[in-house]
Parts: C-alpha cells; sequence; structure tokens
C-alpha cells in the first residue's frame, strides 16, 4: 500500500504485487494433482477434493482482485450508512481501479489495535459499535468483512 495525493485529498492505493496470480495457479495445480491422486484412494472418493479445492480456487482469485474489493468497498458504504458516520468505508476512486491497483480514500485514525493496548483509553460506545457492526453483518446483511483484524479497523 502507498499514500498519494490527488488535489487536496488523500487517498491509499493497494496494488497487487506482481506474479501473485501466476503464484497462485501454481500452488494450485499442486494441489488440485494431490487431491485427485488422494480422491482414488478407496473410501475418499467421496469426499470430493478437487471440487473444494475449485471452490478455494474461486474464492482466492476474487480474494486478490481488487475491482471485487471496490465493490466489497461501496456495499458496505451502503449497508451502514445508517449508523451515522460511526462506520465508514474507504471510498473508492471509481475510475483507478482494476484486478490489480485499487484507489481509496485515506482515513486518518488509529487502528483499534492501539485501543486494545491502551485500555484505559477503550471507550463502551467502540464496544457498541463494534458489537453492533458485527451482530448486523452476521445476522441481517448475510454480508461479512472476513479480514476484521486490529490493523484494518480503525477508530
Amino acid at each position: 500500500m502507498y499514500k498519494a495525493s490527488i488535489g487536496s485529498e488523500e487517498y491509499v492505493v493497494k496494488v497487487r504485487h506482481p506474479g501473485v496470480k501466476e503464484m497462485i495457479d501454481k500452488d494450485l495445480s499442486i494441489i488440485f494433482g494431490a487431491t485427485q491422486m488422494v480422491a482414488k484412494i478407496p473410501g475418499l472418493a467421496s469426499m470430493e477434493f478437487p471440487a473444494t479445492v475449485d471452490e478455494f480456487k474461486k474464492v482466492l482469485y476474487e480474494q486478490t482482485n481488487l475491482i471485487h474489493e471496490s465493490k466489497n468497498l461501496i456495499k458496505f458504504t451502503d449497508t451502514f450508512r445508517k449508523f451515522d458516520n460511526q462506520v465508514i468505508f474507504p471510498r473508492v476512486k471509481d475510475n483507478l481501479v482494476s484486478e490489480s491497483i485499487l484507489v481509496e480514500s485515506f482515513i486518518d485514525a488509529k487502528p483499534i489495535s492501539y485501543y486494545m493496548e491502551n485500555t484505559h483509553l477503550m471507550n463502551p460506545l467502540i464496544a457498541k459499535v463494534g458489537m453492533n457492526v458485527l451482530y448486523r453483518m452476521i445476522f441481517y446483511e448475510n454480508f461479512v468483512h472476513s479480514d476484521c483484524h486490529a490493523g484494518n479497523i480503525l477508530v
């Protein structure tokens, strides 16, 4: 990731490393070959390992396609609009998105890990909003941000 400016606005530029797709293809072909051999073992054919790897391949391709990530950011923004600016997601710079590059607005905030390390600063509102967002993602929207590590949540 890189930080950039366009006029007076600051952005984050995400760049997929060159060769990532080829590396994934190579690894998956090895895994797929291994699962085909395992599927020939009596009693394991019904486990459908090759089909599982094929599904895993689809998910990996989505995860590394920054166009897909930009669409998810837009969907999250629309979904959580009702939280009155307590929850925001970076805005996608529409004309600067491709499979390997994503430009999104920079949000000047501290990662939640800062508050986890400085517990005296932890605020009940942070916990309440976090739980409400997670609850809403799981039980109402059926659309969950799967990369909710402490560096990805800013306060």
